[in-house]
């Protein structure tokens, strides 16, 4: 439970203008002063992004997150698990900056990042499912429901071909997981008013998957393929809509070092339920997924010591 769980609602909205107004404040005098937020200690830039996105100034914030973004290479002691929740933070948080209810930017960098993913974690890794979730989530809110219904159907291909060759992906994916695959599936069909490719293939893809958790209660009375409507339904309306963070810091408790760097902090909001990424029941990488790469200029590389590194102009 947070702080703000324990104050009323109206003390709430009082306080929040207020800091808005100090933190402007505050704000440009770092502009002013040249500050940059990169050398500021760990717990310090989790409750920084955290107020700014309780205030939802997310025009500051987008600013602050875009310069840890291109820095992030110099931050030696940040795990995989916070380079990616900070290249996520700054997907939502353009998002939610532009004044046209959705950006293209954002969709441009979750493209990319989504792509990046694929290619180092592999497909169905939590990570890599996360942001595929967000990509067609800004498509959604962008109207580009074909495109939304593409990033589903691909990962339904991936649980049932299996993650770089490997049919054992029953092993990796749960059923839960593949049948929400299957109802964002419906939910994109549905806003986009018919299929992309053939009925057929789509009727054959959720048979398949249907056989391979067929033990599963996730799977049972599942709606056959043929009678789901082109139109959307109280089942579906709400699926795959985007939906603003509840949490906003992005580096893991694991990495949170002292100021004096060695011991962990303790105390800091920023410890409250903010954990590594799980890992799939069995790793694997998939190549060749058929989403576009939009920029050449993310080069991501294989990991190296556990890390992701990478160059983007954003």
């Amino acid at each position: 439970m947070t702080m703000k769980d324990n104050i009323p609602a109206e003390t709430h909205t009082k306080m929040l203008h207020a800091s808005r107004e100090i933190m402007a404040e505050v704000l440009n005098a770092c502009k002013t002063l040249e500050i940059n937020f990169s050398q500021l200690h760990d717990h310090e830039l989790n409750d920084l992004v955290e107020l700014l996105g309780d205030q939802e100034n997310y025009k500051e914030l987008d600013i602050i997150l875009e310069s840890l973004w291109k820095s992030r290479s110099g931050q030696k002691n940040w795990s995989e698990d916070t380079l990616i929740n900070l290249g996520e933070r700054l997907v939502v948080s353009r998002h939610l900056a532009s004044d046209k209810g959705h950006s293209h930017r954002a969709i441009h960098l979750a493209e990319d990042i989504t792509y990046n993913l694929r290619r180092v974690l592999g497909g169905l890794h939590p990570h890599t499912m996360k942001m595929s979730n967000l990509l067609s989530q800004l498509y959604t809110g962008a109207k580009l429901y074909g495109d939304a219904l593409n990033v589903h159907e691909e990962i339904l291909q991936l649980i049932v071909s299996g993650d770089d060759g490997d049919d054992r992906t029953i092993d990796t994916v749960s059923a839960k997981t593949a049948r929400q695959q299957v109802d964002l599936l419906k939910a994109a069909y549905q806003r986009n008013g018919g299929w992309v490719k053939s009925a057929d293939f789509y009727k054959r893809l959720v048979t398949d998957l249907t056989k391979m958790f067929s033990k599963t209660a996730d799977f049972q009375n599942i709606q056959p393929v043929k009678d789901w409507q082109a139109k959307s339904d109280n089942t579906t309306a709400s699926l795959g809509v985007f939906e603003k963070p509840q949490q906003w810091m992005f580096v893991v408790k694991d990495d949170i070092l002292s100021p004096k760097g060695g011991k962990h902090i303790h105390g800091s909001t920023s410890e409250e339920g903010f954990q590594r990424a799980p890992q799939p029941l069995k790793k694997g990488k998939q190549i060749g997924w058929s989403l576009r790469r939009v920029s050449d200029l993310w080069g991501m590389r294989q990991r190296s010591a556990g890390r992701l590194d990478a160059e983007i102009t954003i």
